[in-house]
């Protein structure tokens, strides 16, 4: 390794420093709370990755998974179910226990019991915010 220096020490010194503190970080880690949503790119792709990238490297380690299931009441896009059937086979594998939250009872919820007449994503992240709590 080339000996660069980097705010007046040699960079492989900050290096093997910055990879100990992380060990001694990573040893009092007990596990990972991971909040996403299955039907979008971003929550169900890069969360399926995520979970992947986090069993290989951290296998021992608890991953504890909060997920939203979409509906096609507030659906955004035409490829939310795929989204999820992909994300939901990655979930299966990866994580160790999953708290799955469909859209569809939170929209009804919403719209019968709080008496909201067009439930938005605000309303429903507050709601699902608030039974998150909970636990």
């Amino acid at each position: 390794m080339a000996k660069i220096k980097l705010f007046g020490k040699n960079q492989t010194y900050w290096q093997k420093s910055n990879s100990h503190i992380c060990d001694i970080i990573l040893t009092l880690v007990k596990g990972f709370m991971i909040f996403h949503s299955f039907g979008g790119g971003t929550g169900s792709g890069f969360t399926s990755l995520l979970l992947e990238r986090l069993a290989i490297d951290y296998g021992k380690k608890s991953k504890l998974e909060f997920s939203i299931y979409p509906a096609p009441q507030v659906s955004t896009a035409v490829v939310e179910p795929y989204n999820a059937v992909l994300c939901t086979h990655a979930s299966i594998d990866q994580t160790d226990c999953a708290f799955m939250v469909d859209n569809e009872a939170i929209y009804d919820i919403c719209k019968t019991r709080l008496g909201i007449a067009s439930p938005s994503y605000t309303s429903l992240n507050r709601l699902i915010s608030q039974v998150r709590d909970l636990n």
